[in-house]
């Protein structure tokens, strides 16, 4: 799972950064860093991310770094993808393996006339770490497909939700395809031809054995995360857009393989229950919702699965003392204010 994040690490210290600097305030050591397996939490990404910006100077720092990535540095599972079949065969197994090569993002897949699209959505809100994640994702993939199939020319549109920034110039010879921004949502038009290519390094047997090592190495997470925190990514992971799923205490135990007593008891002796992560996630994305968009009280109670507004307009008020109003009052204010 921190494959990519040891790539990061190593293009800093290429740029004269110490591994010290880029990992401080994410609780994780460089000796830590170097197991491909770690699960990467969300604090730790953001702290990381935040320091490489900083550190650089550069907002657009994921953009150089994802189209600087070869697959290798990936790990286990981008080997696994190089050996299967057909392209499409690889995207399949890159999903299937995802949360060991990106743990910040998800994908939904669509064909449309114009291509085959991939539209990214956040597993948690990533806040001001949004852009990085999305260029360094994008650039990423573009690097990807032509390593694995040999034919760089293979994307045909850009779309990215914020403003153009001083180096757009950069994206459009990144990509060398228009670059749309203030596009509303995220995304990357590829030829829909090249899920029928055949890769060069094609070979059943060793596609067999790398995604059999692969998925013991997922089982294996077990060991080293809790059960809150696997709880908390498989929601964040299963959210469907744009509503919350209404995921149930047996339906996670099935989803993690286990009765739902047993998830309840793991849960107990971490000192939580399902039901409190739930809320914690609601009341994370409910500030991530109300600063970062202008959706209606209304449309975030239903992206987060409550069954009227007014039970939204209960839990905002328990867990911050706030009216939602006055909550975005205080909000609007603070970035008016000068110097923001």
């Amino acid at each position: 799972m921190l494959g990519a994040v040891n790539f990061i690490l190593r293009s800093l210290n290429q740029r004269g950064f110490s591994s010290e600097q880029l990992l401080a305030g994410s609780g994780l050591t460089e000796s830590q860093i170097r197991v491909p397996w770690l699960p990467l939490l969300p604090d730790q990404y953001r702290a990381i991310v935040g320091n490489a910006i900083a550190l650089t100077g550069d907002d657009g720092i994921g953009l150089q770094l994802g189209f600087e990535l070869n697959l290798a540095d990936l790990g286990p599972a981008a080997f696994a993808a190089m050996t299967a079949p057909t392209f499409a065969d690889a995207r399949k197994t890159a999903l299937h393996l995802q949360l060991l090569m990106d743990p910040v993002l998800y994908v939904r897949y669509s064909g449309e006339p114009r291509g085959w699209m991939t539209r990214l959505y956040e597993v948690y809100p990533l806040e001001k770490n949004l852009r990085f994640a999305v260029e360094y994702y994008l650039a990423r993939s573009q690097r990807v497909i032509a390593s694995l199939t040999g034919v760089d020319d293979v994307v045909r549109e850009v779309g990215l939700s914020y403003a153009e920034p001083d180096n757009g110039d950069d994206y459009r010879r990144g990509f060398n395809c228009p670059v749309h921004f203030n596009a509303g949502s995220n995304w990357i038009v590829f030829d829909p031809n090249v899920l029928q290519l055949r890769l060069p390094l094609a070979n059943a047997d060793t596609h067999r054995l790398l995604v059999r090592e692969c998925e013991q190495r997922l089982a294996q997470l077990d060991v080293t995360t809790t059960m809150a925190q696997r709880v908390y990514l498989e929601i964040m992971r299963s959210r469907t857009h744009p509503s919350f799923p209404a995921l149930g205490l047996e339906e996670m135990a099935d989803r993690l393989c286990m009765g739902a007593r047993t998830l309840r008891r793991r849960l107990a002796d971490e000192h939580t229950s399902y039901l409190q992560i739930v809320d914690n996630i609601r009341r994370e994305l409910s500030l991530h919702l109300l600063t970062s968009t202008q959706l209606s009280a209304k449309e975030i109670a239903y992206e987060l699965g409550y069954s009227s507004v007014n039970n939204f307009r209960r839990a905002f008020k328990a867990w911050t003392g706030e009216s939602i109003s006055e909550f975005r009052a205080e909000t609007d204010n603070e970035s008016e204010a000068p110097g923001n």
